[in-house]
């Protein structure tokens, strides 16, 4: 019975849990998509946790097993290993492709922001305020290099965090 359900844990992985995360590997053009895509690897991911949990239940049986004298205790380590590393495996893959999308998420969240905040900036500078003072006019000078220095770090940061996500 422990290695027909070990089996089925390994059959599971290779039809439907590597299956999916290879056949997954987009991250989408576009913040709409990178969501759908995230949401689509959660649902994903709760659907995994039952076999997960099963594989646990597993690994933690086979000592038990392999201590009762009822069967070959070689063959049980072997079977329990085998499963381990391919949990292991596919636990690893699943979390990168979770970190993936979320950076995937980010990014494409601060692009948006990013491209909403140079257009209200366009527009109000195209509203031409015209300071009637010297220190209107400093004031208005020391307002516009802090939203330049402000864009400029939210662009730098944007853009690292798609490097980050080529990489």
């Amino acid at each position: 019975l422990f290695q027909q359900d070990v089996k089925q844990v390994i059959d599971w992985l290779d039809s439907h849990g590597d299956g999916f995360l290879k056949k997954n590997t987009s991250i989408g053009r576009s913040l709409q998509r990178g969501k759908a895509l995230q949401k689509s690897h959660e649902h994903f991911e709760t659907v995994a946790k039952n076999t997960i949990t099963n594989a646990d239940k597993l690994l933690a049986a086979a000592d038990e097993l392999a201590q009762t004298g009822e069967c070959n205790p070689g063959e049980i380590y072997q079977e329990a290993q085998e499963l381990e590393e391919r949990m292991a495996s596919f636990i690893t893959a699943l979390e990168r492709r979770r970190v993936t999308l979320d950076m995937t998420v980010f990014f494409y969240t601060h692009v948006h922001e990013l491209t909403c905040w140079l257009e209200e900036l366009q527009q109000e500078l195209q509203s031409s305020e015209i300071a009637d003072t010297v220190e209107g006019a400093e004031q208005l000078l020391a307002q516009f290099n802090q939203q330049r220095e402000t864009t400029i770090e939210a662009a730098i940061n944007t853009v690292s965090e798609g490097e980050n996500l080529l990489e």
